[in-house]
């Protein structure tokens, strides 16, 4: 009996606690601090009208691998306490401030191609994501163009795939938009030897090659075999339709 109790008394009891609303509460605390102005220790200013964002270098470097970069290497910038960015809209760039603070951001489609913007030129990563997931959302056959060059220019390759799916299967809409028009030719080649490629009809993808050559027909003219390679058929139709 005596060898069992000093057993027991030799146990040490632990308790590991894990709060479960800490990180709500440490970001609501990190909120207050931001809209109170207390210990910031950086200032973002907007470049155009000179609005300025008192904010935490912490944490913008933890949402954002740019500032991350920014405030950590050999740069100017790391001993400065304002920091101007040319070429952000203010309100957008209030709005990636506030998503630092809140985990959110209102994207609508009058800001969501500027907030994407911003939001890869800054690396906030799931803003980029979440605005590239909109666009995918507002994609139809009059926008898709638009939208896939804007997709290769800041590299979002799910908006890129899908707006290229929209242009393959709907091209005989495609061609009616004023963008076909002023389509490169290494673009235009691209979506003619694609094989998802959808037509109902063979007229349709002629009257296509015919409509986007003739729209500048001195400086397409040349290119026009390249665009109906591999298929001679359509080289032959399309010649016919010229002559």
């Amino acid at each position: 009996m005596r060898d069992t109790m000093s057993h027991k008394q030799d146990e040490i009891y632990t308790y590991d606690f894990c709060d479960g609303d800490h990180a709500a509460e440490l970001l609501d605390a990190l909120r207050h601090f931001y809209t109170s102005g207390l210990f910031t220790d950086v200032t973002l200013q907007c470049g155009e009208s000179g609005q300025v964002f008192h904010c935490h270098k912490a944490l913008l470097s933890a949402r954002s691998s740019y500032f991350k970069v920014m405030f950590t290497a050999d740069m100017r910038e790391r001993s400065n306490s304002v920091i101007k960015l040319s070429g952000v809209d203010c309100g957008v760039l209030g709005a990636l401030v506030n998503y630092v603070y809140t985990a959110q951001v209102c994207i609508t489609e009058s800001n969501v191609q500027s907030l994407l913007e911003a939001a890869d030129l800054l690396q906030f990563i799931s803003v980029k994501q979440a605005c590239e997931e909109f666009l995918i959302r507002l994609l139809d056959v009059d926008n898709c163009l638009g939208m896939h060059a804007f997709a290769q220019l800041h590299l979002c390759p799910g908006l890129e795939r899908e707006a290229r799916r929209v242009m393959l299967s709907r091209f005989a809409e495609l061609v009616q938009q004023e963008e076909f028009l002023e389509l490169d030719h290494e673009k235009m080649g691209s979506v003619l030897a694609a094989q998802s490629l959808t037509v109902q009809r063979d007229e349709v993808l002629i009257d296509g090659v015919v409509k986007w050559v003739t729209h500048d027909l001195d400086s397409r003219v040349c290119h026009a075999a390249d665009c109906c390679y591999p298929s001679i058929w359509i080289w032959m139709r399309f010649t016919s339709r010229l002559l």
